[in-house]
């Protein structure tokens, strides 16, 4: 029994390894991956499947959804530490089904910090295999939101009036991610998230100066 437990988890590893050196190869080789203290790192991108505090249910309102773009920038204080700032910006429209003019509107900007842990030295020295291409790491993200909102319709003596607010929300949360790079200072990047990012899911490309 021990003898098959043994060989169940070296056939693990084997395809965890085979895995990873399939990632290096879509990578396009060896390059240097691993978070050093004075890494800056710039990341730009776009995030996927909405937090359900920014879902209205108007009935007879079409909803209209505009990217959410976010970047952030990140130093490294050692080789696991990075701290920086982020920001983004996102938008709905609701328009009424039956005539445009009468809409709800919530523009987003969003600012604040973040901080990460890049964990693939751990993950090398547990798994025994070697991370060349792939940069491992969770965050936190603290951000407040600015929200402005516009509605447009008419009165009830025909004149089109459009009323506007504006509100700011705090935000935290946590981020998964990993970055895959294809040169030195080029990587893309996908993460999971709730809080933190603008999304449930972000893809993107990072700089490395």
């Amino acid at each position: 029994m021990n003898n098959k437990i043994i060989k169940y988890k070296d056939m693990k590893k084997k395809i965890l390894q085979f895995l990873i050196v399939v990632l290096i190869v879509a990578g396009g080789g060896v390059s240097k991956a691993q978070f050093e203290k004075g890494d800056l790192l710039f990341n730009a991108g776009i995030s996927f499947g909405h937090y359900g505090w920014y879902h209205h249910n108007w009935s007879h309102y079409d909803r209209v959804y505009f990217p959410a773009l976010q970047a952030s920038i990140e130093k490294g204080f050692n080789e696991y530490i990075g701290i920086g700032a982020f920001g983004g910006y996102h938008s709905y429209y609701y328009r009424y089904t039956h005539d445009h003019k009468y809409y709800h509107r919530f523009n987003y900007i969003t600012f604040g910090g973040v901080c990460s842990f890049h964990y693939s030295p751990f993950a090398e020295e547990v798994l025994e295999i070697i991370l060349t291409d792939v940069d491992l790491y969770v965050s936190m993200i603290l951000r407040l939101e600015v929200e402005n909102y516009t509605y447009a319709y008419y009165d009830g003596f025909g004149n089109y009036l459009k009323d506007t607010d504006s509100a700011i929300f705090p935000r935290i949360g946590p981020v998964i991610g990993g970055r895959l790079y294809i040169s030195d200072n080029l990587a893309i990047f996908g993460e999971v998230s709730y809080g933190g990012n603008l999304g449930f899911m972000t893809v993107g490309g990072t700089i490395r100066f």
